[in-house]
């Protein structure tokens, strides 16, 4: 009997600097709060949004939450737009952090908007350095809800009942077949 010998990719065993590639990877109830963060967010649920937000800084999962978050929202844009349609979303969401922000609360979009394309294109750098100063002036919360803000602005349509029911239908795939988001 013939033994194979499996080398784990090392990447799954060591941390990095580069906070986006730890390995902790989205987990079940990742998505399940990624659901409830984005359906708080889309009945101006502000109590709900914070305290999901709390929780998963407290269990440190919160990067794990913006990824979930990202996921599922790239998931629906794939789902729901035909080529033509992603290269609008993609020029959309560019055109939005086209502006110089005059203070706290426009350097808050900007954020939020850098790491939207950054997940849309890939760019983990382009997300770290966001999330790299975002945690230095502790600013976490405000950079996830611009996130679900940006989001909302430019897929009005999952706000929608059918959206919503979409939201709830792709999460109990996602978590029926075992599957993480992002694959």
């Amino acid at each position: 009997m013939s033994r194979r010998v499996i080398f784990p990719d090392p990447q799954i065993w060591t941390r990095k600097e580069n906070t986006m590639t730890n390995p902790d990877h989205v987990q079940p109830r990742d998505i399940r709060l990624a659901a409830v963060l984005i359906k708080h967010h889309l009945t101006s649920n502000t109590a709900g949004q914070v305290e999901v937000i709390r929780e998963t800084v407290d269990t440190d999962r919160a990067t794990a939450l913006l990824a979930a978050v990202l996921d599922l929202h790239a998931q629906f844009v794939t789902q729901t737009r035909n080529q033509v349609g992603l290269d609008f979303f993609a020029e959309g969401i560019h055109a939005l952090g086209e502006f110089d922000p005059v203070d706290e609360i426009g350097q808050d979009l900007l954020n939020a908007i850098a790491v939207v394309e950054g997940h849309g294109t890939g760019d983990i750098a382009a997300i770290n350095e966001v999330l790299t100063k975002v945690r230095a002036q502790g600013r976490g919360t405000q950079l996830m809800i611009n996130i679900l803000d940006v989001f909302d602005h430019a897929l009005p349509e999952l706000s929608s009942h059918a959206g919503i029911r979409w939201l709830d239908a792709t999460v109990a795939e996602i978590l029926s077949s075992g599957r993480e988001t992002g694959q």
